[in-house]
């Protein structure tokens, strides 16, 4: 069964006082774009004093994440959370926050996967680059830039650029975050809070 429910944004922003003054570089405005929860199979989702919890029950489970109706074709954008990872991914890892082309179905540009090696390891899969290890139980802070003028880009991790990926040209992009891939039977699941996002 697969749902897609509309959220209103004030709840999923509801701690956003870690963030407020925390975006790479300047310039930026806010971008207050909706948020749709997207849940496919047993899955658990909860949201507590801004903490959202997504969790893959069983080895069928697809995914529960929120997609951000940010759906952009210009212009520079920017995605900003703190992510605490738990459970055990499946083999190839669990995406954790990824970057789409929503028009030529090429799906994810950017995606970050949540690895069980090394204590919780977490790679860009497009580029191979690996953001941090030890992160099971640990909030991190991700930064995702994606500059529509160059196709670049760019992961930082707790204030760090790590990774420099490319899209695929002219399209339309929106940001997403969650649990997603199914075939893990350990319960993988993220805890995101002070989701914002930043355009310009």
């Amino acid at each position: 069964m697969r749902l897609n429910i509309k959220l209103p944004i004030t709840g999923l922003m509801a701690a956003v006082t870690l963030a407020a003054n925390a975006q790479i570089g300047s310039g930026w405005s806010t971008d207050s774009a909706s948020h749709s929860l997207q849940k496919d199979g047993n899955v658990y989702y909860a949201n507590s004093s801004g903490i959202e919890t997504f969790r893959l029950n069983d080895s069928l489970a697809k995914r529960c994440e929120i997609k951000i109706n940010n759906n952009y074709s210009s212009g520079s954008h920017e995605f900003q959370g703190y992510v605490k990872c738990s459970g055990s991914a499946r083999s190839s890892g669990n995406s954790i926050q990824q970057v789409l082309e929503a028009t030529t179905g090429v799906g994810d540009v950017n995606q970050l996967r949540i690895y069980d090696s090394s204590s919780g390891t977490i790679k860009v899969l497009q580029t191979g680059i690996t953001l941090g290890t030890g992160v099971y139980g640990v909030y991190e802070r991700i930064n995702i830039i994606h500059y529509r003028s160059t196709g670049k880009i760019e992961t930082w991790f707790n204030g760090s650029k790590k990774s420099v990926g490319n899209d695929v040209g002219s399209g339309t992009y929106y940001f997403k975050y969650g649990i997603y891939i199914a075939g893990s039977s350990g319960k993988p699941q993220t805890q995101w809070k002070s989701i914002q996002c930043w355009k310009k």
